[in-house]
């Protein structure tokens, strides 16, 4: 994806893309999606080792976009922090990475700088949250404890039901370094309490299109009390790429078949109400 990102026409230029679609409520057990053809570009010319646009997550905050560079690990590292989710609460954001350690050539452990949560206000201001040992008592709870592993690229924060919500993108029983990641997928919701003392989980009511998938991104319905969800799924096996697009509630229950969309991987989902498709300005991340 590094060199599909890199613009054609625009030196140190690199640009992602943004599609359209819709959400309907049908039924408290049914929604419909739909997707328009045109895509929308995003471009920026921020990158590290000649890699930009590679977006892990689609939000707002305080009426832009986020604009904060991030640190790795605690912060005081010279590698930029690998962004994988982003949810609101209490007025800051959170932006978590995969929750999983971080291996050298030699299969050892090198840092677990991936556990690091990033807690942003509106001012800019950063504060570095070691959550390690909340992501190992997930990974305890579901029966995958190191050096079992679970990767988190979906996780909200629900100010109604006072709930974390954990959709992850792998796991597994088998160690990181052993087990064959790309085939590695996971069909988990993970909910735990405002302060994570109640870690609970469930199986998704329902056969993934392909093993190997994974959340990439979910958000809630708008005016659904925060009870129906929209995600994304998305394998990366080889030259298998594709994204598909799922509709589920809280107690795992399908509202919308998992459906493949586009071969290609997208990884943000946000909701636009009331939008007008012929006057929407894609942002400039510079």
């Amino acid at each position: 994806f590094d060199k599909k990102a890199v613009s054609d026409d625009k030196k140190n230029t690199y640009v992602s893309d943004i599609r359209i679609g819709t959400v309907k409520v049908l039924s408290s057990t049914q929604l419909d999606i739909t997707f328009e053809k045109k895509n929308y570009d995003v471009v920026t010319r921020y990158a590290y080792k000649g890699r930009g646009a590679e977006l892990s997550e689609l939000l707002s905050f305080n009426g832009k976009f986020p604009w904060v560079i991030l640190g790795d690990g605690a912060g005081n590292e010279t590698n930029g922090f690998k962004c994988e989710w982003a949810t609101i609460k209490d007025d800051h954001i959170y932006v978590g990475s995969v929750g999983v350690e971080n291996y050298d050539d030699d299969d050892k452990l090198e840092n677990r700088n991936n556990f690091f949560v990033k807690k942003v206000s509106k001012t800019g201001e950063v504060i570095h949250e070691n959550w390690y040992d909340i992501y190992d008592r997930i990974r305890n709870t579901l029966g995958m404890p190191f050096p079992g592993f679970i990767v988190h690229e979906a996780v909200m924060w629900s100010p109604i039901n006072k709930k974390w919500i954990f959709l992850p993108r792998k796991c597994s029983e088998k160690s990181y370094v052993k087990a064959d990641v790309d085939a590695t997928g996971c069909n988990k919701m993970i909910i735990t309490s405002e302060d994570f003392s109640t870690i609970e989980y469930l199986d998704i009511q329902a056969t993934p299109l392909q093993k190997e998938r994974g959340f990439s991104s979910f958000k809630f319905v708008p005016d659904s009390q925060e009870s129906m969800i929209v995600g994304l799924t998305t394998v990366e096996n080889g030259k298998t790429i594709n994204t598909a697009i799922i509709g589920l509630d809280l107690q795992g229950k399908i509202l919308y078949p998992e459906t493949k969309i586009f071969n290609d991987k997208y990884e943000g989902v946000a909701f636009l109400k009331h939008f007008d498709p012929k006057n929407i300005q894609m942002p400039n991340l510079n």
